[in-house]
């Protein structure tokens, strides 16, 4: 489940968690919280190209399941930044042969 809102033209905010179902041993949990910042920094609409750059945190100790020892990857327990680039290309442009 993920929320996701755009904030200005260029820069959107989401946030969610994601319900995990382990049938084997049988387990059940939420993963954690993780939230992302993602700011567009350049678009060519003629040539359909985009850059954007996004920052992320995985909250750590959001999730449940910490103490099931029937899971096989229980949520962390420590929080994770992580700096992401996206680029992306259509293929409006091209030429057909």
């Amino acid at each position: 489940m993920e929320y996701s809102k755009t904030i200005t033209y260029n820069l959107a905010f989401s946030g969610g968690s994601s319900f995990i179902h382990q049938v084997n041993p049988s387990a059940n949990n939420w993963s954690n919280i993780e939230t992302q910042l993602k700011y567009g920094l350049y678009q060519n609409a003629e040539h359909e190209f985009i850059v954007s750059v996004a920052g992320s945190v995985e909250w750590g100790n959001t999730g449940t399941g910490f103490n099931n020892p029937n899971l096989a990857s229980p949520p962390d327990t420590v929080t994770s930044l992580t700096a992401k680039a996206y680029v992306g290309k259509g293929f409006g442009d091209v030429e057909a042969e």
